[in-house]
Formats: structure tokens, sequence, C-alpha cells
């Protein structure tokens, strides 16, 4: 059985000239070329259908083992090497856009995208400013296909930063040149639709200065509340945590691998055993949360509590249960 998100019934209604509009005032080109083209061959829904589905599968295999070819050298263990490129392409948000038609551009778009890190990264190791210019190439065809998946890029080209920044100085300079080729793709995309277009999405109802203020209002929100899922302020805790995690577990290798006095290599040594106490703790204290978790709940279920009021506890005890989990995976991807 062939199933479709709401917006895609929508679409196979359209003739050619409405699909190309619709895509191109959203600034996805390339989406409303390739829709434009299959409208005038007259294909059926059902081969539309299948050939979108084998071109996102293809893809994301392409970007799975680009990915793969990008982490090989940093990531030692083999099978976290397999493990890593597969959980980051394929997460709950990239399989949404299995739902609708146009998803092997979606998925065009990921792979894109990772290409755009490809090429930041060897600007990182070269110098070479046109690794830039074809990172912001590759960042322009991923906007084209669909802007919800440009994301990836920096959350990708973050991890790279701390890798190649070897000074306060150059960390920022390197997280301005992410900002830049973001930025300049994505304006390039906005000025043709606006050059396109003077109606719609894009008319000149739209204001920069208060799209910029919806969406640090908006941002605001979703951090404090966290997406209304977990309890308030929860993504902001488990960020705050596992950067102090890692700032510990910098200092500590740091201290470790130094070599020189003797008064640098006791404290190397007093670094390394509190590691290996700190995974103790972590080990012990796992156990105590699950089994926590379960009373409380049971608790909750048996006492006639407010529904609001079981939330709370058996939110708060998740979200520990979460960070314990969380920590624990980190150090032990450290030592791998």
């Amino acid at each position: 059985m062939i199933e479709y998100a709401t917006d895609t019934y929508q679409v196979f209604n359209f003739s050619g000239d409405e699909v190309f509009q619709q895509f191109a005032m959203s600034g996805r080109f390339i989406t409303a070329i390739i829709g434009y083209l299959v409208k005038m061959l007259n294909l059926s829904e059902n081969a539309i259908y299948w050939g979108s589905s084998i071109l996102a599968i293809i893809f994301v295999l392409l970007s799975i083992y680009k990915l793969y070819k990008i982490i090989r050298k940093d990531v030692k263990n083999k099978i976290l090497r397999i493990l890593i490129p597969i959980l980051i392409v394929i997460n709950p948000f990239s399989i949404e856009l299995f739902l609708y038609i146009e998803k092997g551009i979606m998925i065009f778009g990921i792979l894109m995208s990772i290409y755009a890190v490809d090429n930041l990264i060897k600007y990182f190791e070269t110098s070479k400013k046109r690794n830039i210019i074809y990172s912001m190439i590759f960042m322009f065809f991923a906007n084209c296909s669909y802007q919800g998946v440009v994301g990836i890029f920096v959350a990708i080209a973050i991890v790279y930063v701390l890798k190649y920044s070897k000074s306060i100085k150059e960390f920022f300079k390197n997280n301005i040149i992410i900002a830049v080729i973001y930025g300049v793709a994505a304006v390039i995309d906005y000025i043709l639709v606006k050059i396109i277009y003077s109606s719609g999405r894009v008319s000149g109802e739209i204001v920069f200065a208060q799209s910029v203020e919806k969406i640090i209002q908006e941002t605001g929100d979703m951090i404090k509340t966290t997406y209304s899922l977990l309890p308030h302020w929860a993504f902001v805790l488990v960020v705050c945590f596992v950067l102090m995690i890692l700032i510990c577990q910098a200092v500590s290798h740091k201290y470790i691998r130094r070599s020189g006095d003797k008064q640098s290599r006791k404290r190397g040594k007093y670094a390394k055993n509190a590691r290996s106490a700190y995974k103790k703790y972590i080990f012990r204290n796992i156990k105590n949360f699950i089994y926590n978790f379960r009373n409380d709940c049971n608790s909750c279920n048996s006492s006639n509590y407010p529904t609001n009021k079981f939330n709370l506890v058996c939110g708060e005890k998740y979200l520990s249960f979460c960070f314990a989990i969380w920590n624990s995976g980190i150090v032990f991807m450290y030592e791998l």
C-alpha cells in the first residue's frame, strides 16, 4: 500500500506549471524543475512514488558512505565508524521525509550538505579558499532541494571546528566561516525567489528584522519548553551537562598526555584515577536510576496522582536516567 503526507495529494492534482510555482516560490528550485518534467512526461502516481523512493534509498546510502569516509580517520573503533554515519543520516527527522512524494530530492539535500562538510574539512586542512566556494555551491544545491535538511551541515561541521581550532581566535574564525557558508547559500536562494516572484510567500510583506526577531523568540520558547516533550529547560541542562563532561575529559586527557616535570605526571595520574572512579560512579548510579524510576512510576500509578504530577515525577526520573546513559556513552566513546 502506498501512503503519502497530505501535501502530496494536492501536488498530484496540480498541473506542471502549478507544481513548478508551488516549489519554486519556496526556494526549492531543483524540486520545482524535476516536478515540472515529471508532469510533462505524464508518469503515473505509482511510477513517481517508486522512482522517488529508489532515489531516496540511493541518496541515503551515498550519504552514509560519504560520511563514513569523512569520519573514518577520526573514529578508531570499527563498529562506531559504521554506526555513527548510519545514526546521523537515518534519524527520525529524515525518516519522516519518506512520507512525501519528493522524498528523493529531499534526501539529495542531505547528500549535498555532507559534501559541503567534506569541502569545509578540506579547507581546514589545506587553507585553500576554493574549498569554501565548493562548500557554498553544495549548500546552495541543498537549499534548492529542501531547506529543512541543511541543519545537518552545521551539526557535523561544529565537530570539526573543535578539532581544527588550535586557539580561541581560530575557533571564532572557523565558526564565522560556517555561518558564512550556511548564510550565503540561503541568502542567494532567497534572492532568486525574490527576483522571480513578488507575491505569495515571498512578497514584500516579509521584513527581515521582524523575521529574525520571530526566529529568536520561537527558538527561545522551544529551548525553554523542550518541545513540550520533557520538563522545561531539560535541553539546556543536557547541553550544559555534556559540555561540562567534555571539558573535564579534555583537561584529563591533556594532563595524562603531558610529558615533563614530575608534578605534571603526578597531576596526570590523579586525573586518570579520577576518571576511572567517575566511570564506576556512573555504573553504580545507572542501576539506582532505573530502580528509582520504576518505583516512582509505580507509586504514581497506584496513588491517584494528578496526571500533571505523574508526568512531572516520571519525567524527572526519565531525564536523570538519560543523563546517566548519555554520560556513560561519552566516557566509553572517549576510551575507544
